[in-house]
């Protein structure tokens, strides 16, 4: 009898964890990596990474510029620091993507949800997003392109991609990737998927317009 009431406990605490998305790293159910509250009202900051406000259609995001791809080239453009590149980003974020994806919806975005692993060659589609960069002392705020450079010389134009569940699954990170991607949250739709793994196109941090490594920044998200 004693056995059978085991086995049962484990059953249950089996079923439990499961249905409460055990090792997600948060209360909200699949999401991984420390959630992030989406709040309005507040100033952006470390402890506020993640910004929205409605009316306006904006999410400021808050990071830190990574002086290491200001001379190596990334496709990341901005990384949640938890992710599995976090750490390969021009901005390292404070906010998980799973509730920037949520805010995006919430601000009025549309998802493309086109691409797969599977569609190189193929532009990602879903709502225009203007991505702008400010920071303590900066003159104003610049463009993604202004403190981008791109190797071929294309203007940098964010959309929407969605990828809420692979994003979620894979866990890079990716917030905003700088060629169109089937798992960042927001990706440049300039640039087809794979152009940056077939070396067709490298982009780079601006250091002549950007600050210093490890400077705090706002980058803020609009809809068109």
């Amino acid at each position: 009898m004693k056995k059978l009431m085991s086995l049962f406990i484990a059953g249950l605490l089996s079923v439990s964890l499961v249905g409460c998305g055990a090792g997600s790293g948060g209360g909200e159910q699949g999401i991984k990596g420390t959630p992030t509250v989406a709040e309005e009202g507040v100033e952006v900051s470390q402890e506020h990474p993640l910004v929205i406000d409605k009316e306006a259609k904006t999410i400021k995001v808050y990071a830190t510029v990574n002086g290491k791809y200001t001379v190596e080239p990334t496709r990341h453009g901005l990384n949640f620091s938890e992710g599995k590149y976090g750490d390969q980003a021009l901005f390292t974020s404070f906010a998980n993507p799973t509730n920037f994806h949520d805010a995006m919806v919430e601000i009025g975005g549309t998802p493309g949800n086109n691409l797969t692993p599977d569609t190189a060659g193929q532009q990602i589609e879903g709502s225009d997003v203007d991505v702008t960069v400010t920071w303590d002392g900066a003159p104003k705020e610049f463009t993604m392109s202004e403190v981008v450079n791109d190797s071929t010389g294309k203007p940098i134009q964010y959309k929407f991609g969605g990828n809420r569940e692979r994003s979620i699954e894979a866990f890079t990170g990716c917030l905003a990737c700088f060629d169109s991607c089937p798992v960042g949250i927001t990706s440049n739709s300039s640039h087809m998927q794979g152009e940056f793994a077939n070396k067709e196109v490298e982009f780079r941090g601006n250091k002549d317009v950007l600050p210093a490594d490890g400077t705090p920044v706002v980058v803020t998200f609009k809809l068109s």
